[in-house]
């Protein structure tokens, strides 16, 4: 779990340094090793609407509410 929180601090940080790419992998990474987990799917929406991807965005932070419902993103 320490690896997967470690690895989302870092995805998060790119994010917020405009570096969506890197942000993109990172997340992506984490799904792969755990799918499902709320905050990459969360903010790995986010970042498609960042990119006006609004459906893929939309249906992935549904989707991290369906594995989290009481998140308060």
């Amino acid at each position: 779990m320490n690896d997967i929180h470690d690895t989302l601090q870092s995805a998060l940080a790119h994010h917020q340094a405009g570096r969506l790419a890197e942000a993109k992998a990172l997340y992506d990474a984490i799904l792969t090793a755990q799918p499902g987990q709320p905050d990459a799917l969360h903010f790995l929406g986010l970042l498609a609407c960042q990119l006006k991807q609004y459906d893929a965005g939309l249906a992935l932070m549904e989707q991290s509410l369906v594995e989290r419902p009481d998140a308060s993103y």
